[in-house]
């Protein structure tokens, strides 16, 4: 027989947790970002790639995101936006920047040899990831700001008020 339920039993909620390869991916680079691994390398470090390093918890996941999406917004969004990220926020977040990690995983031109050593510029890589992520933000957050609540809503159209068009209808069978 199963065992009787507590009653604090009836407020939990039981979560599945199904890894992520593209979260996992993307947070990974964030990891590393935030650790200057793409500043700290010569031409003989081997490349960074998310698959050989060790899975994240959620937890970590959920404050990479947050700081990478927090940090961010708390410049270029309105006072009361910034520091709110949203799960929204995070999914449009890893789903535009998945793709461009992707990308900066197999372009030889950003090998840590190319970098490093034919380019001489060990920062570069660090640059590229940094706009990467910026842009990411960018593209991810809403590009037309809410309506403040100070803003008096707009007078009705040309045509006559809203309760003229209403009883129009209504006199009309409509």
């Amino acid at each position: 027989t199963a065992p009787e339920p507590k009653e604090d039993d009836a407020c939990r909620i039981t979560f599945l947790r199904v890894p992520n390869y593209e979260m996992q991916f993307v947070c990974k680079y964030l990891k590393a970002f935030g650790e200057d691994k793409f500043l700290r390398f010569d031409g003989n470090t081997p490349d960074f790639h998310p698959d050989t390093e060790g899975d994240l918890t959620p937890a970590q996941c959920f404050g990479l995101l947050q700081r990478y999406c927090q940090e961010r917004g708390v410049s270029g969004a309105e006072p009361e936006a910034a520091g709110s990220a949203s799960f929204i926020l995070f999914s449009n977040f890893l789903r535009f920047l998945f793709p461009q990690f992707v990308q900066v995983s197999y372009y030889d031109l950003l090998s840590n040899m190319v970098v490093a050593e034919a380019l001489g510029a060990p920062n570069f890589k660090h640059f590229v990831m940094n706009f990467l992520i910026s842009t990411s933000f960018d593209y991810s957050t809403r590009s037309i700001p809410m309506k403040p609540a100070h803003i008096a809503t707009p007078a009705a159209p040309a045509g006559g008020s809203s309760t003229q068009r209403q009883d129009l209808a209504t006199s009309s069978g409509g």
